[in-house]
């Protein structure tokens, strides 16, 4: 699932409520902090990648910790949205012949909310018989579709890398979508990201996700601070973090895990 981010105004009251109520009761991410430790699991890492400094804009929510992005500027972005709009002009909302199977890209309608378009999106699974889980590459999200809802990419739009980055944020851990305080976390990440151009300190790549410590330029916090302070998320187990510098940036994920910890 993914937070509607359209919803955060009318909810930022019963955030504070949840925030409080968690603190207050040990509830949800703060009654694991004793098993934290025990559950890390080891990870792959992916080595010798320097840091990066990127301008980037949230394109997909998913929960309190996971986000796609897109980096600001980059002018793949604008290249495949237009490829789409003459797409959509070439074959109107009408579907196509297409075989639907495990990791074909194809384009797939979705509506934004102000019209319906073509997105790519590569086929995840089959969710029940005629109907796909697609991803939306070029956003992040995630949508079902059936065989009326595609056709197939022309003009080698299949070939082109996807235009949004996979996210975490570093060190950071917040519940699932399946609990309260999961969804008010992602809400308040919405509530302090959504459409405002943001400062990703990328430290390193875990398995094909970008582990990033997020900022608004207007605030010298972190948002991955202000979560772990709002009491929605909690700081990785020391032995997490120490691994994961040894293969990134020893200082820099020190000094962010040590925030992480005084702020919680």
């Amino acid at each position: 699932g993914s937070i509607d981010y359209r919803d955060v105004d009318s909810t930022a009251p019963d955030l504070v409520a949840a925030m409080e109520s968690a603190k207050s009761r040990k509830a949800g991410i703060w009654s694991v902090e004793g098993k934290l430790e025990a559950s890390a699991a080891p990870v792959k890492k992916e080595r010798g990648q320097p840091e990066e400094v990127k301008t980037v804009r949230v394109s997909e929510i998913r929960d309190g910790n996971h986000f796609f992005f897109h980096e600001v500027g980059d002018e793949a972005v604008a290249k495949i949205s237009s490829a789409m709009e003459a797409f959509k002009e070439q074959h109107g909302v009408s579907p196509g012949p297409v075989t639907l199977k495990k990791g074909k890209v194809v384009a797939a309608l979705f509506d934004d909310g102000s019209a319906v378009g073509w997105y790519r999106a590569k086929v995840l699974e089959v969710a029940s018989p005629g109907t796909y889980r697609v991803l939306y590459i070029d956003h992040g999200n995630v949508g079902l579709v059936t065989s009326k809802d595609v056709r197939p990419l022309d003009g080698g739009l299949e070939s082109p890398p996807p235009c949004s980055a996979d996210c975490r944020l570093a060190l950071t851990r917040a519940r699932d979508l399946g609990y309260d305080e999961g969804v008010a976390a992602a809400r308040l990440l919405s509530r302090m990201s959504w459409g405002k151009e943001l400062t990703a300190r990328v430290h390193g790549s875990i398995e094909g996700s970008l582990h990033v410590t997020l900022y608004d330029p207007s605030s010298p916090t972190s948002i991955n601070e202000a979560l772990v302070g709002a009491g929605l998320a909690r700081a990785a187990p020391r032995g997490e973090a120490e691994g994961f510098g040894r293969e990134t940036q020893p200082e820099a994920v020190k000094e962010l895990w040590e925030g992480l910890t005084k702020t919680q």
